[in-house]
């Protein structure tokens, strides 16, 4: 077996934030660690800890200049999965493909179907995704699974670092770039 030491090329940068920031509290210190060579960002943080990296293209741009223009979509996608469920937008997706691609010989078989869509609660997507199928399945609704939208988003945690990346961190990489500095 071979062991290599290897040195690597980083720049680590603290965030903390101040009692007179207007959102105090929500991430209340982030160490943002870049290794220029690997193309590899690794984010310890209160917020969470996030990890990604690219393939190296140094002869295209450095990986600061990359860190630089990402946006918070991009980034957000690249560290973080859309894995909270939220019920309500869920029950109301869920009803407006059932009315928009479902026909009904009376308005009283929707409005049963909506009562008893928005009577679920405290359930989590696969409970819910269930829950549907079987009134769907009552009310002789086929390839209900179609029509059954189960609404999720990014952890309000991951929201909260790439906002700070993006609102914080990157201002400041930008300004070291045009200085020469990186």
């Amino acid at each position: 077996m071979l062991l290599e030491e290897v040195t690597p090329n980083i720049r680590q940068f603290y965030l903390t934030q101040e009692k007179s920031d207007e959102d105090y509290g929500s991430c209340l210190w982030a160490k943002i660690t870049f290794d220029l060579t690997e193309y590899t960002m690794l984010a310890e943080s209160d917020c969470g800890n996030y990890t990604y990296g690219w393939v190296p293209t140094p002869q295209i741009e450095s990986f600061l200049h990359l860190m630089c223009r990402v946006d918070e979509d991009y980034l957000l996608g690249k560290i973080s999965n859309e894995s909270e469920f939220y019920l309500e937008e869920s029950k109301k997706e869920t009803l407006k493909n059932i009315e928009n691609n479902c026909y009904f010989e009376s308005e009283d078989n929707f409005k049963d179907i909506s009562e008893e869509i928005n009577d679920i609660e405290d359930c989590g997507e696969e409970l819910f995704f269930t829950k549907c199928d079987d009134i769907c399945g009552r009310y002789d609704i086929a390839d209900s699974f179609e029509l059954i939208e189960c609404v999720k988003r990014y952890p309000a945690s991951a929201v909260k670092f790439v906002n700070i990346f993006c609102n914080i961190l990157q201002p400041y990489l930008r300004k070291i770039q045009e200085e020469n500095q990186c």
